[in-house]
């Protein structure tokens, strides 16, 4: 209705009370026992409501790298698009290449800049204490393969008449190296600092590695 306050828990509320109720009963009898039902039930909500927030139960221990990956995609978006043309030159096609990666790296530094100290998923913190197996480690996997293609979009988008092969091995290894340095900057654990020069010390030889094959395939 019109100027009335739906009834109910506010939405942000909700999810954070599923995410603390799930965080307690992993840590209280492990993730393998707690079913979907119970981390409703603790958190005072419908089953239907957890599944408005989370499709399935390996989503709460990605809660923070989801989190961080809809802020990829909101930079993405903002970053805008490189005007279409039907044809362009080949070095032209190589400098659209070298500006859409420039971009990229730039956001992904700024980005992990911003990104909180603490914010590392409960899948790595608390894996032994919630007693997760591998098989559920991997649905990390299923994130970084998302992440790659979020890229390959970005960079058909930013050039659209480039070539997809360069375009998909460069998604796959910026991906890597942003992901190995991020799994650095979580073994330092209390040691650990900014993240942002760990990711643009990684990315760096891949951007540059790219422009220059790029290029030199323009000549």
């Amino acid at each position: 209705m019109t100027g009335t306050a739906r009834r109910g828990r506010p939405p942000a509320a909700s999810r954070q009370s599923i995410e603390d109720a799930a965080s307690e009963l992993f840590l209280e009898q492990g993730y393998a026992a707690t079913s979907v039902d119970d981390v409703a039930r603790r958190a005072g909500v419908s089953r239907s409501s957890f599944f408005n927030y989370f499709a399935s139960k390996s989503d709460l221990l990605w809660v923070a790298v989801d989190d961080a990956l809809a802020g990829v995609d909101r930079a993405l978006e903002e970053a805008g698009e490189a005007p279409a043309a039907a044809e362009r030159p080949t070095t032209a096609e190589a400098e659209a290449f070298a500006a859409a990666v420039a971009t990229l790296r730039d956001i992904a530094v700024r980005l992990a800049d911003e990104y909180p100290a603490a914010g590392i998923p409960w899948a790595i913190t608390q894996a032994e204490l919630m007693g997760t197996s591998e098989e559920t480690l991997a649905t990390g996997a299923s994130r970084l393969r998302a992440l790659e293609r979020r890229v390959v979009s970005f960079m058909r988008r930013h050039d659209p008449s480039g070539d997809d092969v360069l375009r998909g091995a460069f998604a796959a290894a910026f991906v890597a190296a942003a992901g190995s340095a991020a799994a650095a900057w979580v073994g330092a654990g209390t040691e650990r600092g900014p993240l942002g020069p760990l990711i643009e010390r990684a990315v760096e030889p891949v951007c540059v590695g790219f422009v220059t094959a790029a290029r030199g395939h323009a000549q």
